[in-house]
């Protein structure tokens, strides 16, 4: 159900960030085109999924069953493989916080370092310009679209008890004083 959301919130994310998700989408796919004609596919010629990366992960990771001492694997590294050094810090956070909502699907599938880095900068400068635009943020466009997709499930109406009414206007002959001032 987590997974059909963030797919859901992905789609979104396209629209509002003009493509963005669609870019993803695209350099995902060519990634995996070259592992399965480099021979690094599974033995049905298919190349195994990489695992999502989600909040609950990380606490289960942070706190170790048996108490041990153990390194800890940074989430963006393991997601970005090596493109971490494209980014600036805040650039690291914001797709940190991206990671921690669910939204590690803009990022699987990107290609080693030196591979269509300006179309991974093109779409982490979307993230930024979306993030600094929206009020909130990045988080909050997330947490508002899975309110709204919950709302949408249970056929909530956002509109419930809102009456239309026609604005009084003013009527605004060209030339006359009021329309110049």
């Amino acid at each position: 159900m987590v997974r059909k959301s963030a797919i859901l919130i992905g789609v979104g994310a396209t629209v509002a960030i003009g493509g963005a998700g669609y870019l993803a989408y695209h350099l995902r796919s060519n990634s995996k085109a070259v592992a399965v004609s480099s021979g690094e596919g599974v033995a049905n010629g298919s190349v195994a999924p990489e695992p999502l990366i989600t909040s609950e992960v990380q606490e289960d990771r942070s706190h170790p069953a048996d108490g041990a001492a153990e390194a800890t694997p940074d989430p963006l590294s393991a997601m970005l493989k090596g493109n971490e050094a494209l980014l600036s810090e805040q650039e690291r956070a914001l797709v940190s916080e991206l990671l921690q909502l669910d939204q590690g699907h803009l990022f699987e599938g990107w290609p080693e370092p030196g591979t269509a880095d300006s179309s991974k900068r093109q779409l982490v400068d979307q993230l930024v310009l979306l993030h600094r635009s929206y009020h909130g943020g990045l988080p909050a466009y997330v947490r508002n679209a899975k309110k709204l997709l919950q709302e949408s499930r249970e056929g909530t109406n956002p509109f419930e008890g809102y009456v239309p009414s026609v604005p009084s206007g003013v009527r605004l002959d060209f030339g006359s004083p009021d329309y110049l001032a």
